[in-house]
């Protein structure tokens, strides 16, 4: 009687049918809508402050004496490789003559502590780029312009620095104009996909370099450019 019971409970349903009534249309509707957004919108949304416009390794290692050190003293005065001078024209006549008797000279490394005047870097900086010498700046002194923009970026991003002095790098390295074409074209490939140049640069870099990282961009294939600012700061008026 027991054991009778036992398979009594023990049987199923052999013409089981799970999905009686109407089909569960919408529910399938919406796990399909979901798997479709998620394939199709595989790029990333970012807003940054910028304002957008349309449109291998460069430097080899330096040796010692290719490497010039200035410091800057505030307000005004200065040491070059360990030797103390006053005022800029003292400077550029001590740079000038390092410039001629050193002919392995090929960079001048800028140390100065923040609260040095932005102009006098910048004069520092453009009076060794006259001298035909690479300028190696402290990496803060990247001063952007402040705006109130936000442009929505869904490419992925190549991203050019643009020191005051003009100097252009990439990848963490100097590169000139006439190259910086080859490196966006590798990266524009190796994406496989399109490209946002963003752009930080200085606020007191020369214009005719950014019309040059510009141009190097379009031809490189890459259609959109960004120009990094800062945000505003907020201020909140009490009624």
């Amino acid at each position: 009687m027991i054991r009778s019971d036992i398979k009594t409970r023990l049987k199923f349903r052999r013409h089981c049918q799970p999905f009686r009534g109407a089909f569960p249309i919408s529910a399938f509707a919406a796990v399909f809508l979901l798997l479709l957004i998620f394939l199709t919108f595989d790029r990333p949304f970012v807003y940054l402050p910028g304002i957008p416009a349309r449109l291998a390794d460069y430097s080899p290692p330096l040796e010692s004496n290719q490497i010039s050190v200035l410091q800057i003293i505030p307000p005004s005065s200065f040491r070059f490789n360990g030797e103390r001078i006053q005022d800029f024209e003292s400077l550029e006549k001590r740079l000038r003559a390092e410039v001629q008797t050193n002919r392995q000279l090929r960079l001048l490394s800028i140390q100065a502590p923040p609260s040095v005047e932005p102009g006098l870097m910048r004069k520092v900086a453009e009076m060794a780029v006259a001298l035909q010498l690479l300028v190696d700046l402290p990496g803060s002194r990247i001063d952007v312009p402040s705006a109130q923009n936000l442009a929505l970026i869904t490419n992925r991003l190549a991203t050019v620095l643009v020191n005051l002095s003009g100097q252009i790098y990439y990848e963490h390295q100097v590169v000139p104009p006439e190259k910086l074409k080859a490196q966006l074209a590798a990266a524009q490939r190796q994406a496989g996909r399109p490209l946002t140049l963003f752009v930080l640069a200085d606020k007191a870099a020369p214009y005719d370099v950014l019309v040059k990282i510009g141009d190097a961009a379009r031809l490189a294939g890459i259609q959109e450019m960004l120009l990094a600012t800062r945000p505003e700061p907020f201020i909140h008026s009490r009624p």
